[in-house]
């Protein structure tokens, strides 16, 4: 069964060459089939619809129009109307559909396979089939397919298609992961807390295409508004018939009052916007939420990271013993011997600085910050927070009139 869209090109090209076709030849017999066989594919598409959705369509009104205008000698209107009509048809649902696709890419990406232990042995498995409390690997690279919780090995995880923290976080074996992050840097082992058809992925692609499903308040009026339309307007051009006798005027009539445009421009309109926006992770209840969305003048936020910038800076260097140039020179040292998105930034902003010291003992504390000894000296790069957590005394200096690690 052809795609609505590609019935309505088809449509479109063949009343364009019939247009084509009457203005350099006169009308024959196989025009006028071919025409009559284009004006009841719209009518066989109108009674399809009412049948199985209960509406009426404007592919009624299109039947219309070019039946008068057979009728009345004006093929060439009647062509016109159908090419004009069915090509708009065609771009519409075009962007309808791929609007679905990227859905549905959406749902292929995402749709992963869990690496399950089961029976002795590792297996993949779709999401849906995992189980609570399964036991999962999970290798660098790949996406965290349920929510559960660490139960072996300590990586940096990626959470910002999901929660909107712009930074990679450390987790460690009892850390809770959430389904959709991205393992980053080593394997490790999870424990399922949910039975897989419950995890984020698959309610985020449920629920999108659901939304497309539910209309608003707009659509809804629209759709309710074009039964009544297009009935108002097949009645009037047969009243107009009745009391003129004149079969032009009815197929004008029809001819300038499809409501197709504005009827569907409001389906059009939810389907890109909820498409999109599932695209960047935000589920789309219904249309009507998008509509209420417009006349929104508080929005409530659950945490500051989807208002951060997705970027780590150096602002300052303040120094209460060793020299700046020192300082600065030990942390490079140190900080060159690891991977981490915060040791880039920082190898980034003293990029000039090329150190020449002897680093050895070097240690990574997940979750805290890094150790090592430098040219002799023990040198530690972390917040004021893991000083604590060390046992270590935090120093008592003051930055932008807060004391530090205070805030």
């Amino acid at each position: 069964m052809l795609k609505p869209s590609i019935l309505n090109l088809i449509r479109a090209l063949i009343c364009l060459t019939i247009v084509i076709l009457l203005l350099i030849f006169t009308i024959n017999t196989f025009l006028r089939i071919v025409y009559i066989a284009v004006a009841f594919s719209f009518i066989f598409t109108f009674l399809k619809t009412l049948m199985k959705k209960r509406v009426v369509t404007g592919e009624l009104l299109v039947f219309a129009a070019m039946m008068s205008a057979f009728f009345s000698g004006a093929l060439v209107s009647g062509a016109l109307v159908a090419w004009f009509i069915s090509f708009g048809l065609f771009v519409s649902l075009l962007i309808i559909e791929r609007a679905r696709r990227i859905l549905l890419d959406l749902s292929s990406t995402l749709k992963l396979r869990a690496r399950v232990y089961k029976n002795g042995k590792w297996s993949l498995v779709a999401i849906e089939e995992v189980q609570k409390d399964d036991l999962i690997a999970v290798f660098p690279g790949e996406v965290i397919p349920v929510v559960g919780f660490v139960i072996e090995g300590e990586t940096w995880i990626d959470e910002s298609n999901i929660t909107g923290e712009p930074f990679p976080i450390c987790v460690i074996a009892g850390s809770q992961v959430t389904s959709g992050s991205l393992n980053l840097s080593s394997p490790i082992k999870v424990k399922s807390s949910v039975n897989g058809e419950n995890c984020f992925i698959v309610r985020l692609i449920k629920e999108s295409f659901e939304a497309l499903k539910r209309r608003g308040r707009i659509q809804t009026s629209a759709m309710k508004f074009s039964q009544v339309f297009i009935l108002g307007v097949i009645l009037t051009g047969l009243v107009v018939f009745a009391l003129t006798g004149d079969i032009s005027r009815t197929t004008t009539i029809y001819a300038i009052t499809c409501p197709c445009a504005w009827v569907l421009a409001t389906p059009i309109a939810f389907a890109i916007v909820i498409s999109l926006l599932a695209r960047s992770g935000i589920i789309v209840k219904s249309g009507e939420a998008i509509e209420r969305l417009a006349s929104s003048n508080v929005f409530v936020l659950d945490k500051t990271g989807t208002l951060t910038s997705k970027s780590y800076i150096v602002k300052n260097v303040i120094c209460l013993k060793l020299p700046k140039d020192g300082i600065v020179e030990l942390v490079v040292a140190l900080e060159s011997k690891v991977s981490h998105p915060i040791s880039q930034v920082i190898l980034s902003a003293f990029s000039s600085i090329k150190p020449s010291c002897k680093v050895e003992s070097i240690k990574y504390i997940p979750g805290f910050g890094v150790k090592g000894i430098v040219n002799g000296k023990k040198v530690i790069i972390c917040s004021t927070l893991a000083l604590m957590k060390l046992g270590l005394v935090k120093p008592k200096v003051r930055i932008y009139g807060s004391p530090c690690g205070s805030s």
